[in-house]
C-alpha cells in the first residue's frame, strides 16, 4: 500500500539485527569451548532480545570473534575490556580508571575469557 511509505513509523531497534547477532554467535560457537555454552547463553547471548544492549553486545561479540588466537595479547585484552565495560555500563557512568578498579568488572573480564576461549586472558589494562 502506498500510504505505508508515508505513515510507517521508523524502527526504534538498536544497532545490529538479530541476523547479525546470530551470525556472530555462530562464528564464536565454532571455536569456543563447548562446556561453557550454557554460561555464554545465560550471561551474554540472552541480551540480544533487549534493544538497549543489542548494539553493545554486537560490538563485544564481534571483537571476541576476531580474537581467536589473539586472546593473550594485551592490545586485544584492552579492546575487549573496553567493549565489556560499554556493555555492562550502558550509561557510561564509570571512567576507565574506575572500571579498572571495579572488582566485579575484573571478574567478568576473567570469566569472559574462560567462557569464550577456555583460558585465562590478559590482565585488564587501559594503558
Amino acid at each position: 500500500m502506498i500510504l505505508d511509505a508515508f505513515f510507517r513509523r521508523p524502527s526504534r531497534r538498536g544497532k545490529g539485527t538479530s541476523d547479525d547477532l546470530d551470525r556472530l554467535i555462530a562464528v564464536i560457537e565454532s571455536f569456543a569451548p563447548k562446556q561453557f555454552q550454557k554460561e555464554r547463553a545465560a550471561y551474554y547471548y540472552n541480551y540480544r532480545t533487549l534493544d538497549a544492549y543489542r548494539g553493545k553486545l554486537s560490538a563485544l561479540l564481534e571483537s571476541l570473534g576476531k580474537g581467536r588466537g589473539r586472546h593473550e595479547e594485551a592490545v586485544f585484552g584492552r579492546e575487549v575490556f573496553l567493549r565489556l565495560k560499554a556493555f555492562y555500563d550502558l550509561r557510561d557512568t564509570l571512567s576507565d580508571a574506575q572500571a579498572l578498579a571495579d572488582p566485579a568488572l575484573k571478574r567478568k573480564f576473567r570469566e569472559l575469557f574462560r567462557y569464550f576461549y577456555g583460558k585465562e586472558g590478559p590482565r585488564p589494562s587501559i594503558v
